[in-house]
């Protein structure tokens, strides 16, 4: 029988853009204000999403804005980085729920 390999020993292995930070879920920090500090832009199997570096309640830590609207928002601030912001749910107006940052 022939050996088999480990898949970690096949795929390539993954880096974390922020390793020695804490990371949290985005759900996580809605109604909550904090400072983004760095984003960068990515691509996924399911399109564009930012890897950010963030302040909250004074401690850096990293996490992943899949939403589209949120991610706008961060092209729309990108240049003028670090910034305070808040992140918060909202309605449509065909009653579907979406995260906004104000």
């Amino acid at each position: 029988m022939t050996d088999v390999k480990n898949i970690k020993d096949v795929l390539p292995e993954r880096k974390e853009l922020y390793p020695d930070k804490d990371r949290v879920e985005s759900s996580a920090l809605i109604g909550k204000e904090f400072v983004i500090k760095e984003a960068k832009e990515l691509d996924g199997q399911h399109g564009k999403f930012n890897v950010a570096l963030l302040e909250v309640d004074g401690k850096e830590v990293s996490t992943a804005f899949g939403s589209k609207v949120v991610n706008a928002r961060i092209e729309e601030v990108r240049k003028d980085l670090p910034i305070r912001c808040k992140m918060v749910e909202k309605k449509s107006k065909e009653g579907r729920v979406y995260y906004d940052l104000e």
